[in-house]
């Protein structure tokens, strides 16, 4: 587990904020690499490491999922060794600006986040369709 500390807890502190607000993405996703994925994963994985056991329980389960969603792109695209990929890649994310990780990484959760709550809102107004159709018959 990557320790950030600091800087760590000051990026957990932007999380939230990044989550609510419409997100400014610095990269169109064809422009994200399967690296970048994993960067963000290794990311998320040291926040989740630096915080607290009293930290909000639901923002661990929500970073945990984005580590999801960033291993599980990562994999797709390049699959192989997970363990070697992070450790050829533990260097450049140590090295990288973690306010730029926490904004990149989390503007990417928040357009994610929209995504499903859109799909989700949609497969719910099928089943109420679905429900509505079933009382009528």
């Amino acid at each position: 587990m990557i320790r950030f500390g600091i800087a760590a807890a000051l990026a957990i502190s932007a999380i939230p904020a990044l989550a609510q607000d419409s997100p400014a993405v610095p990269q169109q996703q064809e422009e994200w690499t399967p690296e970048d994925d994993l960067m963000c994963a290794m990311f998320l994985s040291g926040v989740i490491g630096a915080m607290g056991e009293n930290t909000d329980q639901s923002l661990q389960q929500g970073l945990a999922s984005g580590v999801a969603y960033f291993v599980g792109r990562w994999e797709v695209a390049r699959g192989g060794d997970l363990t070697e990929a992070m450790v050829a890649l533990f260097p450049a994310v140590k090295s990288s600006d973690i306010s730029v990780l926490g904004t990149d990484c989390g503007g990417r959760m928040a357009v994610m986040g929209q995504s499903l709550q859109v799909a989700g809102a949609a497969v719910g107004e099928l089943e109420a369709d679905d429900e509505a159709d079933q009382e009528s018959e």
